[in-house]
C-alpha cells in the first residue's frame, strides 16, 4: 500500500470537487469509427495500470486529507446512447456539475454511444485536478484510444509497464531562496460581478462552444508574430476588452481596472525532466493587472500581457508561493466576488495522433468545472486540426447564459478585427 500526503494545492483542488465538481477537468473526444464498451473498458484497465495516480483515491477528514493506494476502485465507465446531435453537450455538462467520489477513484469516463456506425462516438472522461493538468490528460486521451486501436485490431496484448512514481511537485521544483511573495498585494479589481447570487450548490458550471477555423486560425498566428507579441496575448486582449466594455456598460464607469488569470506550464522549470505523459498537477497561475480604458489598443494590451508573463516567469517568485505551506482560507471567499476578472487558460496546439487505426478523432474539447467560481468568465483555447476551438466556462445564474453568448460572439470579433 502506498500512503502520500496531500500538498496545498492538491487539498485545494479536493475541497473544490467537493464544491459541484469545481475545478475538475473534463475531455470530450469525437471518436470515429466502431468504439463499444468492451474496447474501452479493456483500455481504461490498461491505463490504469499504467499510471501510479490513477491508483490513488482521497481518504481522511478534511483538514488531514491523504492519498492512499489500498481499496481504490476501477475507472468506473458509464455507457448512454446517443439521443441527438448534441447530446454529448449535454453530458459534458453534467459531468462538470457533478463531483468525483475520490474516496473510491480520482477518474472516470462516459461513452455516447453511436445508434449507427457510420455515426460519431463521444468518449468524455472526467479527472479530478490534484492528479493531472490539460496536458497531461489530453496525453492520456490519447493513450487510451491507442490501447482501443490495439484492443480492436486483435493485436496480442503484452503486461503495459508501469510508469514510475513521481516526487511531489515541491520536490521537483528549484529551491527557492526568495522570501519576497510574487504579489506584494492585489490591487482593488473591477468583475462583472453577480447578474443573480445564489449559494454555491445551487450553483452549476455552464459552458458555449465557438471555433475559429484554419484560416483564422493561421492569420492569428502572423498577425501576433508581426505585432512582437503571441498568440496567448492576442486572447487575454480579445477577453480582457470586451469583458471591460460589459463592465463599463453595467456598471457606468469609465476606467477598468482588470485582472486576468492565467496558468502556465510548470515542467521547464523543474529540476528533473517531467513529460506530459506523467499524469500531474503542473501548471500555476499568473495573474496580470491592465488598466483598460475606451480606446486600449488591442496589441498594445497583448504585448502588455505577453511582457507581465515573461516578468513574472523570469523572476522565479512563483517557486515560493507553489512550495509555501500556507493556505489562503479562501472557502469562504466563494460566497463573494473573487477578484479576478477573467481566466485563460490557452493548451496550444495539441500533440497528439488524429488517427488511431479505425478510430478517428474529429474533435477534442477540453473543459474545466467552473461552479464555485461565480462572476468569472473563463475561456479554455485548445488548437486541433489546424482550428481553434474556443470554451467559454462560466458559473449560472451568477452570469446568464445571455451575457456570455455575447461575450463569446464579440470575443471572436476582436479576434478577426485584430486579424484583418
Amino acid at each position: 500500500m502506498h500512503e502520500q500526503n496531500i500538498l496545498p494545492h492538491e487539498w485545494y483542488c479536493e475541497i473544490l470537487n467537493r464544491h459541484v465538481g469545481t475545478f475538475n477537468i473534463i475531455i470530450c473526444s469525437h471518436v470515429k469509427g466502431p468504439l463499444t464498451q468492451e474496447i474501452i473498458r479493456q483500455a481504461l484497465d490498461m491505463a490504469q495500470s499504467r499510471h501510479p495516480r490513477l491508483n490513488w483515491r482521497i481518504v481522511g477528514e478534511q483538514n488531514c486529507l491523504r492519498f492512499e493506494t489500498e481499496g481504490t476502485q476501477k475507472i468506473p465507465l458509464q455507457v448512454v446512447d446517443k439521443l441527438h446531435n448534441k447530446y454529448w453537450q449535454e453530458v459534458v455538462t453534467a459531468q462538470a456539475n457533478e463531483g468525483i467520489d475520490s474516496s473510491k477513484c480520482l477518474m472516470r469516463a462516459v461513452l455516447v454511444r453511436a445508434l449507427n456506425e457510420e455515426d460519431t462516438n463521444y468518449l468524455i472522461t472526467t479527472i479530478h485536478h490534484a492528479i493531472a493538468d490539460g496536458l497531461s490528460f489530453v496525453q492520456l486521451q490519447s493513450e487510451i484510444l491507442s490501447y482501443a486501436q490495439k484492443i480492436a485490431s486483435g493485436e496480442a496484448l503484452t503486461q503495459v509497464t508501469p510508469l514510475p512514481t513521481l516526487p511531489s511537485l515541491e520536490k521537483l521544483l528549484p529551491y527557492s531562496a526568495t522570501t519576497s511573495q510574487l504579489y506584494e498585494s492585489y490591487p482593488e479589481t473591477d468583475t462583472l460581478g453577480f447578474e443573480k447570487w445564489v449559494p454555491i450548490e445551487n450553483r452549476k458550471t455552464a459552458w458555449i462552444y465557438r471555433q475559429m477555423d484554419e484560416k483564422l486560425t493561421q492569420q492569428l498566428k502572423k498577425i501576433a508574430k508581426q505585432e512582437k507579441t503571441t498568440v496567448h496575448g492576442a486572447f487575454c486582449a480579445a477577453m480582457l476588452l470586451e469583458t471591460a466594455r460589459i463592465i463599463r456598460a453595467n456598471q457606468n464607469i469609465e476606467v477598468v481596472r482588470a485582472c486576468c488569470s492565467t496558468p502556465f506550464n510548470l515542467r521547464s522549470y523543474l529540476q528533473v525532466p517531467v513529460s506530459s505523459e506523467h499524469l500531474n498537477f503542473m501548471v500555476w497561475d499568473v495573474r496580470l493587472w491592465h488598466t483598460l480604458e475606451k480606446n486600449t489598443s488591442f496589441w498594445d494590451l497583448a504585448r502588455e500581457a505577453r511582457q507581465q508573463i515573461r516578468s513574472v516567469l523570469k523572476s522565479g517568485a512563483f517557486i515560493s508561493e507553489i512550495t509555501s505551506e500556507k493556505l489562503e482560507d479562501f472557502i469562504p471567499l466563494l460566497d463573494k466576488e473573487v477578484e479576478i476578472t477573467v481566466e485563460i487558460t490557452n493548451l496550444g496546439k495539441l500533440n497528439i495522433p488524429t488517427i488511431y487505426g479505425i478510430f478517428e478523432i474529429e474533435e477534442i474539447h477540453v473543459i474545466c468545472g467552473t461552479a464555485a467560481f461565480a462572476g468569472i468568465p473563463t475561456l479554455v483555447v485548445t488548437e486541433f486540426r489546424g482550428k481553434t476551438l474556443l470554451s467559454f466556462l462560466f458559473s449560472e445564474p451568477s452570469l446568464s447564459q445571455t451575457t456570455m453568448e455575447i461575450l463569446a460572439n464579440n470575443v471572436v470579433s476582436n479576434l478577426m478585427d485584430a486579424c484583418y
